[in-house]
């Protein structure tokens, strides 16, 4: 029997047509995870998924019972995190550095709130893929890559980066609603994978961009497809419960997926090149926080300066917030690009600060006489 892993989640940007404060916060995260908290109370093989670490810091601080409920449906295993990093981070203008940090946030973040080791990276809105992404996933401990935009010709495969390092790879198709007949086809779906020798099919679900998800109505009507798809069995998911569902059958069935080389393909490309002057702040912040923590580093090593560990983490969490894919690509309103300039310039003067203040500690040390 075929199997439909239906992961229920709503792509929100950070910022887009509106900004992150006020609306971001207090309007669409905040409904949309109502709405799924009502929906996992009353449908008990409801589940849901969903990434980027701003909001879940943003419920704690604005709406603590939220997010209590939120930490109480993960440990019942209905609400899944996904998504390894910090934010959907935009991957082709960032350094290295700052993708190891993205992963390193998003997991530290995951982990310490609710004991969750995230093995899915999720950037289905993304326009860029690096061919060096699967080798610094894997190294961050992450399996398994969910995306839409970009490679459109395969499903499901291996992607092997520059080094030989390869994760499993998916481009599910999108259902936004199920509020109206005709319900999508479902078979089309289960036959994107059947072609691979897959029984296991991963579809993604939901109302995004401006959050929403799936509406109780929609659930049930979900719950009658069942009976009406003889030979598939349907039903709520999270990425990893699939990755590992296929994983079984690639092991038992000796299942040979397709293995792609490199870049994923680019998509919406104006969005590498417009509002400049965002791109060049982002390389000033990563060069000079780098710089910055390595004299630091240097300074602490001799007992000439106390380590800033606390004031380097809290602008490098400014920058990875500002590597959002929208915000990074320029794509944002004024005012939310604006407010980006304005965080940076801030990053970027804390930051050089940071590295004279290691430099002349040094410095001062050194005998010229």
């Amino acid at each position: 029997m075929k199997k439909i892993h239906l992961v229920s989640q709503s792509h929100i940007d950070i910022a887009w047509f509106w900004q992150w404060d006020p609306e971001t916060i207090h309007d669409c995260c905040r409904l949309t995870f109502l709405r799924a908290l009502l929906i996992l109370n009353r449908v008990k093989n409801y589940k849901y998924v969903q990434d980027q670490v701003p909001f879940y810091e943003a419920m704690e601080k604005y709406y603590p019972e939220i997010f209590e409920s939120i930490k109480r449906h993960i440990s019942e295993g209905k609400w899944a995190v996904t998504g390894c990093m910090y934010v959907e981070a935009d991957i082709e203008g960032l350094c290295g550095e700052s993708l190891v940090r993205q992963c390193l946030y998003g997991k530290k973040y995951f982990l310490e709130k609710f004991g969750v080791d995230v093995k899915v990276c999720w950037i289905p809105d993304n326009w860029t893929h690096s061919p060096q992404l699967p080798q610094i996933l894997l190294k961050s401990g992450v399996k398994y890559l969910v995306y839409k935009r970009g490679f459109k010709e395969k499903t499901v495969f291996w992607w092997k980066g520059i080094d030989g390092s390869q994760i499993l790879a998916c481009r599910p198709p999108f259902i936004p609603s199920f509020l109206t007949r005709p319900y999508p086809n479902l078979r089309e779906a289960a036959s994107l994978y059947e072609k691979y020798g897959l029984e296991n099919a991963m579809v993604l679900v939901g109302k995004g961009d401006h959050g929403g998800g799936l509406t109780y109505q929609e659930v049930k009507n979900i719950e009658k497809l069942s009976k009406e798809h003889e030979g598939l069995q349907i039903f709520f998911s999270t990425p990893e419960e699939f990755f590992t569902a296929i994983e079984k059958e690639i092991k038992e069935k000796r299942v040979k997926l397709p293995v792609l080389r490199g870049e994923l393909g680019w998509e919406l490309v104006g969005c590498l090149t417009n509002r400049f002057e965002l791109k060049k702040l982002n390389r000033l912040c990563e060069n000079n926080l780098l710089s910055a923590e390595k004299f630091s580093t240097i300074a602490y090593a001799y007992n000439l300066l106390a380590y800033p560990e606390e004031k380097l983490r809290k602008l490098w969490k400014i920058l990875l917030f500002n590597q959002f894919h929208d915000i990074i690509g320029g794509t944002v309103v004024e005012e939310a690009y604006e407010t980006a300039v304005s965080d940076l310039n801030r990053v970027l003067g804390e930051a050089k600060q940071l590295l004279i203040n290691a430099l002349k500690t040094i410095s001062s040390q050194i005998d010229t006489s």
